[in-house]
């Protein structure tokens, strides 16, 4: 058994969630501040940045959040802030964190574009680790799986090199569901590698490859695993708003790649671009 409490110290508890969470946006910054040191940004930029990073998610993913279930908190608007009660979607956290980036690098005079690039490996990364917070919490699993009994369904699991402790935690009421949790984490995970260990090495790699790489990799693997989860946000009845922004991710992604590997001779490359803009 697994308990979602992580620490408990007298009156203070802190969940497993919150302690992953703070485990892969932690190892994140470690990997930033490394390659933000290769365009001389200060070790005191990088924290700050990330506290931006971290106050305008959180409140990113709260308000995309209920924004899409926004029929549930009109009738008790207070638990709007009952954030502790759960209710907070990644792609909300991401717009945030953008936008607070965005508007720190324009007052300081920051390169963005270069500052996205730096993030986006890494913040793939933090993804990775972070869904494990929700296989404590026992969420964001997908659908029941293939089989008319118990032990067909973990047939079909096992077939897939899932571990036990999974595939029991993903026993719900009797049936076991896709572990949907597992499926982005692994996928994230891969993007992760390619692009920070993989793509980043190119030495003719252009300014934006990096960001517009994470839309199309999240993006697709995002809109695939959607499909499966039953706790979707909807846009409209069938039609889930994380595949719609993933899908406009993807198409973004593809347009501005096309577009740099067209124009490449003319644009800037990434370790010759200023973070400092003149």
């Amino acid at each position: 058994m697994i308990h979602d409490l992580g620490i408990n110290i007298g009156p203070l508890s802190i969940r497993w969630y919150a302690i992953i969470i703070l485990l892969g946006a932690t190892l994140s910054l470690k990997l930033a501040i490394k390659e933000g040191a290769k365009f001389q940004i200060s070790r005191e930029t990088m924290y700050d940045l990330f506290f931006i990073f971290m106050l305008c998610g959180i409140i990113g993913a709260r308000v995309y959040y209920v924004a899409f279930e926004w029929q549930h908190f009109a009738q008790n608007p207070l638990k709007i802030f009952a954030i502790y009660e759960g209710g907070i979607a990644i792609y909300g956290g991401v717009i945030g964190a953008a936008i607070g980036g965005a508007v720190y690098c324009f007052k300081k005079g920051y390169n963005a574009l270069l500052l996205a690039d730096i993030v986006a490996p890494v913040l793939l990364l933090a993804q990775s680790i972070g869904r494990w917070g929700n296989f404590v919490n026992i969420e964001a699993y997908g659908s029941v799986v293939p089989g008319n009994n118990a032990g067909e369904q973990v047939a079909y699991l096992k077939q897939f090199f899932i571990p036990d402790f999974i595939i029991e935690r993903m026993r719900i009421n009797g049936m076991y569901h896709h572990p949907t949790f597992l499926y982005e984490s692994l996928w994230t995970f891969a993007g992760f590698i390619l692009l920070y260990f993989i793509i980043r090495q190119w030495k003719n790699l252009r300014l934006s490859v990096l960001t517009l790489s994470y839309f199309v990799w999240y993006g697709i693997g995002r809109f695939m695993i959607e499909g499966l989860r039953t706790d979707s946000l909807y846009l409209v009845e069938n039609i889930r708003i994380s595949q719609v922004v993933s899908l406009i991710l993807v198409i973004v992604g593809i347009i501005g790649l096309l577009y740099i590997y067209l124009n490449r001779k003319r644009l800037p490359l990434y370790l010759e671009t200023s973070f400092t803009k003149i």
